[in-house]
């Protein structure tokens, strides 16, 4: 069944019917900021009708899928804190029920389910707010974020900022358990069937275990888990004769790459931006789902760093398509390559502590934490 052009105008409905009253308060979280209006008006529509769905059972395929996407690429979270704020003065949360009242007894005449509804209203240009208003959603955030520290007793003031160990640091700990970063190779079937070497790292504990496959270091259960779910990336290392050698069904071999590293050398840097590609979906056996996401690294050799990323998804019910993207905001600040591990202090006061592991003579893949990022021009 296809929705008239009655049905079409459903998300805008919602946007004109919202007569917001004033708010006092920051500049952005104003009942009458029409900017904010346009952001509000949608999100309060469409979770309307998902909770309507939910309960009908209807996400339980692909819809469920397209509403998670649509909050992760629109930022919806933040938006609900934001209508928490207006809903404490009277006035504007009155307002908020009577517009959604208004618009959901025309949209609850039409013949159409609470699901078709929010497929279709999750569709409207007017619902994709995540890209269009993000300079408005990153002041709505700075905001917020004003009036939580401003409900807070101050702290003392925090020394300069630098650069330093974390006391508590995963990767630093790990670090010490590792012997040393070693090279293998194995063959591959590339285009056209032509026969290609695949080089890879290799974890040298100073247990005499090693992990073939570094992104077991990004494995949810950590080292442990990953040994138990995939016990067949794992086995034995030593020094024997001068060669390093691999336990391989039984029998010690020479590893692959005799050259192997305890720490980066002192004068290696990172420079250049690297990228990070996931995605999922059914497309591939003929679904209708799918979903990318990026994380991107931009360092320079002064010591900079710029950390981005995104995702975005697209999903089709029925005979409507929902396309989705967000873009997280940058975070810039400085690193250190301390032996191993990329030690970063971010200009908002976070800090990430990675095990850096590739090729300190050729770095165009490398690893954080297992996860693989490619140079890219």
């Amino acid at each position: 069944m296809k929705l008239n052009s009655q049905r079409t105008g459903m998300a805008a409905w919602l946007i004109t019917a919202l007569a917001l009253a004033p708010v006092a308060g920051a500049q952005t979280l104003r009942a009458d900021n029409l900017a904010l209006q346009r952001i509000v008006a949608p999100l309060v529509l469409i979770d309307h009708y998902a909770g309507l769905c939910r309960s009908a059972g209807g996400f339980a395929g692909p819809l469920g899928a397209a509403y998670r996407n649509w909050e992760m690429a629109n930022r919806a979270p933040l938006v609900r804190q934001a209508i928490t704020v207006l809903r404490q003065e009277p006035a504007s949360a009155r307002d908020l029920d009577a517009g959604l009242a208004s618009a959901t007894r025309t949209l609850d005449g039409l013949d159409a389910s609470a699901c078709e509804i929010l497929n279709r209203a999750m569709a409207q240009p007017d619902a994709h707010f995540g890209a269009r208003d993000a300079a408005v959603l990153d002041q709505v955030a700075r905001e917020l974020a004003q009036r939580q520290n401003a409900a807070a007793p101050s702290p003392p003031a925090p020394p300069a900022a630098k650069v330093a160990p974390a006391q508590d640091s995963g990767a630093a700990k790990l670090a010490q358990d590792i012997e040393a970063i070693g090279f293998d190779w194995r063959t591959g079937f590339g285009f056209g069937g032509m026969v290609t070497i695949d080089t890879f790292p290799v974890l040298l504990f100073r247990n005499g275990d090693a992990l073939m496959d570094v992104e077991g270091l990004a494995a949810q259960g950590g080292l442990a888990g990953h040994r138990r779910a995939h016990p067949d990336d794992w086995t034995k290392w030593r020094r024997q004769g001068g060669k390093l050698q691999k336990l391989d069904a039984g029998k010690w071999k020479d590893l692959g790459y005799q050259v192997t590293y305890q720490r980066l050398p002192a004068d290696f840097a990172l420079a250049g931006h690297y990228l990070r590609l996931t995605g999922g979906g059914n497309l591939a056996v003929g679904g209708t789902d799918a979903a990318a996401a990026f994380s991107t690294y931009d360092f320079f050799r002064d010591g900079g760093v710029i950390r981005g990323g995104g995702a975005g998804a697209s999903s089709q019910f029925s005979d409507s398509r929902t396309v989705s993207r967000s873009v997280r905001a940058d975070q810039r600040g400085r690193y250190q390559i301390d032996g191993i591990v990329l030690r970063i202090a971010y200009d908002d006061g976070s800090r990430e502590d990675r095990i850096l592991v590739g090729d300190p003579k050729d770095p165009d893949v490398i690893w954080l934490d297992g996860r693989g990022y490619t140079l890219k021009d």
